[in-house]
């Protein structure tokens, strides 16, 4: 893996830091602490692992997008966990665990915590703050109307698809990517109280869910790697049958040459298939709005509007400050506006 590399560890100012290496080492005496070994490191590969686990990661390399201790990118073969980094995550999860127990036991924490507390919860926390946790909000059905209409007039033969399935790239993280699939199943499993048949054929039941093959993370690891191939075969065998609803969530991240979404979405048989809609979701979507863009102004839906109020900055307010003023240059930034980049837009 040459994307390893190591770097220079802190220095340590008391004995206690000098105690804390040792007991993340176990290196400390069992008879004075009962420190459990770490198994020995049998080959390059456990070494390799160990050090990702730790973070020793080039971050700037590309085929480094992402450390998953159980999905680990390396090259074209994937390598699971060893023993030594599923022991060694093992032994510090449980080092937590001990260390919030002491600390839930540690009278003067409990004191501490009595003095900063805030007092019983008003009628207004109770309720969550007056925020909907479920369903869909008005602007959100809003905006869905008016992107269904988009649609509806772009691709007009949507209507002659038998089948619909739907697929969702998200960046590498792995947060983002579970989040992504239990907000589906919780989405799903809600409309399926009102209408059963709601995408039976992907989830009938949250615990035999399939929403994870229908989120992509784009890393490239054999796994991720398998589903667009295989979203890729079903886009162009069933053309005549299916219509297929790719969103691209976050699109404005890493948009380079080569990556994964650059190869499934500007592949040529992608592009010129009639049962693709691609719906591209970006709060700064700088990168996707240049004048060389293919995507057409028509196509744009900007989520706030001047008649809607709310705190959010976003492109029109970037559009009026920069407006107001007579000139923006480039090397001196000023806040609120956007600047043009003549060596990009050339």
């Amino acid at each position: 893996m040459d994307s390893i590399q190591t770097r220079d560890l802190p220095t340590f100012d008391s004995d206690d830091d000098e105690e804390i290496l040792k007991i993340c080492n176990s290196s400390i005496n069992e008879d004075k602490g009962g420190a459990v070994k770490l198994p020995t490191l049998d080959s390059d590969e456990d070494v390799e692992i160990l050090q990702i686990c730790n973070g020793f990661v080039d971050e700037n390399n590309d085929n480094a997008e992402d450390i998953d201790p159980h999905d680990i990118d390396d090259g074209d073969e994937e390598v699971e966990t060893s023993a030594a980094c599923q022991n060694l995550d093992q032994y510090m999860r449980t080092l937590i665990e001990q260390t919030i127990a002491s600390l839930s036991r540690d009278e003067m924490v409990h004191k501490l915590l009595d003095e900063k507390s805030p007092g019983p919860p008003t009628e207004f926390e109770k309720n969550g703050a007056g925020i909907k946790k479920k369903g869909v909000f008005d602007k959100q059905s809003e905006i869905a109307t008016q992107l269904l209409q988009k649609i509806h007039t772009s691709s007009p033969q949507i209507k002659d698809f038998k089948f619909f399935d739907f697929y969702i790239f998200v960046p590498r993280f792995i947060g983002l990517g579970r989040q992504t699939i239990d907000r589906l199943k919780e989405f799903i499993e809600e409309k399926q109280e009102q209408c059963p048949s709601f995408l039976q054929g992907i989830q009938q039941d949250i615990s035999e869910s399939r929403v994870e093959d229908h989120v992509i993370r784009t890393i490239k690891c054999k796994n991720e790697n398998s589903k667009v191939e295989n979203l890729k075969q079903r886009v162009l065998n069933e053309k005549s049958e299916t219509l297929f609803f790719i969103v691209h969530d976050e699109a404005h991240f890493a948009p380079k040459k080569h990556n994964m979404v650059d190869m499934f979405i500007n592949d040529p048989a992608i592009l010129q298939s009639p049962n693709v809609v691609l719906l591209q979701v970006s709060a700064t979507p700088y990168c996707l709005v240049t004048k060389n863009s293919r995507i057409p102004e028509e196509n744009c839906i900007n989520w706030f509007t001047k008649e809607d109020s709310s705190n959010y900055f976003g492109i029109q307010d970037f559009v009026d400050n920069t407006l107001k003023l007579k000139e923006v240059i480039a090397d001196q930034l000023q806040e609120g506006t956007i600047a043009v980049d003549e060596a990009f837009e050339v």
